[in-house]
């Protein structure tokens, strides 16, 4: 990158070392602003100088980190949101993954029986995506105009009782 000071981020830093190859020795170099100076590539057989990039790591488990790889970071430690934000991550998790099927005229926001029920089970990201596409797959299977019930979300089902005339 032809910028001063590139960012380069490693994401989950911590399965990188459990890989058939360790980064460890290379980050090393890397993170030293002595050897980063000229830091040989060995793949492109090429010199570079690395030694205004900036690194970020973000890791789950810090303590599978090499201790001397892990001392070269600055830890910032993110604690994960507390169960009063959960709805607000919820839905602005919906209103990012919604947008990945433009087509459908998918609802702004989520039904809120949904969400508290989204936000109890406290599941990651990931697993949330994975709901979502399922709530949605049971929906577009429904004749008419697609509409997101809350037992699409694995909620319980709202019981309607029909009142009769005598």
């Amino acid at each position: 990158v032809d910028v001063a000071s590139p960012v380069i981020i490693i994401d989950e830093i911590e399965k990188a070392s459990t890989a058939r190859y360790d980064p460890t020795p290379v980050l090393l170099d890397l993170l030293e602003t002595a050897s980063a100076e000229r830091w040989h590539d060995e793949f492109f057989g090429v010199e570079f100088d690395v030694s205004s990039a900036i690194f970020v790591a973000t890791c789950n488990y810090p303590e599978l980190i090499d201790p001397s790889l892990r001392s070269r970071f600055r830890e910032i430690r993110v604690r994960a949101p507390g169960a009063e934000y959960l709805p607000a991550v919820i839905q602005s998790a919906w209103r990012k993954h919604r947008a990945c099927y433009p087509g459908l005229h998918l609802p702004a926001g989520l039904p809120e029986p949904a969400i508290r029920h989204l936000a109890e089970k406290n599941i990651d990201v990931r697993a949330l995506q994975r709901c979502f596409d399922d709530a949605i797959a049971r929906a577009v299977q429904r004749q008419g105009r697609i509409r997101l019930l809350p037992a699409d979300f694995g909620a319980p089902a709202v019981e309607l009782h029909h009142m009769l005339d005598p």
